[in-house]
């Protein structure tokens, strides 16, 4: 079994500055107690610059990625996209087990007594979050319901809108680089509702995972310091 952190960087200022603070929290809080390898995945407008900032708290590897074929302006949705689907085939994934995802504003603000991997492995958690499932907006969800339905999954006991809080998130990427979940998403991607509409992969991993996987392999992770813009867990 081997676990890995990733994380997708933004080229801003702002989410660098994030990033080295939640690399500074991750090392002195995980990772010099269970060492595990981090991947940045990130475009090419990252500078060498910024890549020395983000390296100066914790141990990484940068992983290049290209959203240059997509529609400009739109990072908030190919970062949907990258996390709902994508990322499950990246080749810089290909000999792990596991993922925990962190956002670059992502803080684990103190020590997790526990091997999250581990953890996982020893409850046959496919699936593990940190947040009870929380609304979204409506808005950004208009017709993602409808296409769950179309794609033939029955949803109800699936209220419209609800989320997994998929800035932690711990996936088991076996399951996700498999069917039913990439015929899922490669359906809801033809769709084109996460360019048009905004569909998250928070969203979009709510209604696949509780449609797709047993219960018994989704896991509410507890003992976590953990903040969000705002949003915490514990």
């Amino acid at each position: 079994m081997k676990g890995c952190f990733v994380y997708l960087v933004n080229h801003t200022d702002r989410a660098v500055e994030d990033g080295v603070r939640s690399l500074a929290l991750l090392q002195a809080n995980y990772l010099d107690r269970f060492p595990t390898p981090v991947l940045l995945f990130h475009e090419a407008h990252l500078t060498d610059e910024m890549k020395q900032q983000l390296t100066a708290s914790a141990r990484v590897r940068f992983v290049p990625v290209d959203f240059s074929s997509y529609p400009e302006g739109v990072g908030y949705k190919h970062m949907c996209r990258f996390f709902a689907g994508k990322i499950f085939h990246q080749p810089a994934l290909a000999d792990f087990d596991y993922y925990c995802r962190l956002d670059t504003d992502s803080f684990i603000n103190a020590p997790i007594q526990y091997d999250l991997f581990d953890c996982a492995q020893q409850t046959g958690t496919w699936y593990g979050y940190l947040n009870d499932a929380i609304q979204d907006n409506l808005a950004y969800c208009q017709g993602l319901w409808d296409a769950a339905r179309r794609f033939g999954i029955s949803t109800a006991g699936i209220p419209e809108g609800r989320l997994y809080y998929t800035n932690f998130e711990v996936c088991y990427l076996p399951w996700f680089r498999g069917n039913p979940w990439q015929a899922f998403f490669e359906f809801l991607d033809d769709a084109g509702g996460i360019y048009t509409y905004r569909w998250g992969d928070h969203t979009i991993r709510y209604i696949g995972v509780k449609a797709f996987m047993e219960p018994e392999r989704v896991k509410q992770f507890t003992g976590i310091a953990y903040s969000h813009q705002g949003i915490g867990a514990s």
